[in-house]
């Protein structure tokens, strides 16, 4: 299994965001994933239902989808008492978010998401997102999280369709494990599985904060 910052994803990364004139550095990369993915499942674990899924999307300036995650309840049994758990799910895939019955936000535009990557890329990683997606005319902003995040998320969607026959899997410790095989079609379906450490950001209010906190 291939680590990601060990890939060619931060070279290419780094190759589009340097062709645009934006500072950047392989940590830049590092960081953005992180707030990307953390972000998500925190928002979920702050925001979550027993009654509806839950999901958060990545989408770009003209509303096309990157990425998403989602949690839902899952029951154990009919009986009122009975524990059910919690399941944290992270997709490529439009389809696989049930828009006509989940409750849906999009990270960089809905304010409670938006100030949640934007504090975990401060007190995490001691950077800013200096722009909104759109300006006051509507327009997309070039340098947002939303324009950085739906980068990198494509890079690494590239790498993976590209890697589904051989040396398949990519790890980032700590945060997902992804890997590519083709679907009926021999196109690459790319399967995202969050880590345990993720998970734990939507089992209780206790374990968000202190992973918060770290």
């Amino acid at each position: 299994m291939r680590q990601l910052l060990e890939s060619t994803i931060p070279m290419q990364v780094a190759k589009i965001m340097t062709g645009r004139q934006y500072g950047w550095s392989d940590k830049c990369t590092e960081a953005n994933i992180a707030v990307l993915t953390q972000g998500m499942a925190l928002y979920l674990g702050r925001n979550k239902s027993k009654d509806t899924p839950l999901a958060v999307e990545l989408r770009d300036a003209n509303g096309n989808f990157h990425f998403g995650a989602h949690v839902e309840y899952i029951k154990q049994g009919e009986e009122a008492s009975d524990e059910g758990s919690w399941a944290l799910a992270m997709t490529f895939y439009e389809d696989e978010i049930d828009h006509d019955n989940w409750k849906i936000v999009n990270l960089t535009e809905d304010q409670v998401a938006n100030t949640i990557i934007k504090d975990l890329a401060y007190n995490n990683f001691g950077f800013i997102y200096k722009y909104e997606s759109k300006d006051d005319k509507g327009k997309a902003c070039q340098g947002s999280a939303q324009e950085l995040l739906c980068t990198i998320v494509d890079v690494i969607k590239d790498y993976m369709a590209a890697n589904m026959t051989e040396d398949n899997e990519l790890n980032f410790e700590g945060y997902f494990t992804m890997t590519a095989k083709p679907d009926s079609d021999g196109k690459a379906y790319i399967g995202v599985v969050p880590s345990a450490q993720l998970k734990q950001l939507i089992k209780d209010d206790a374990s968000i904060k202190e992973n918060a906190a770290a």
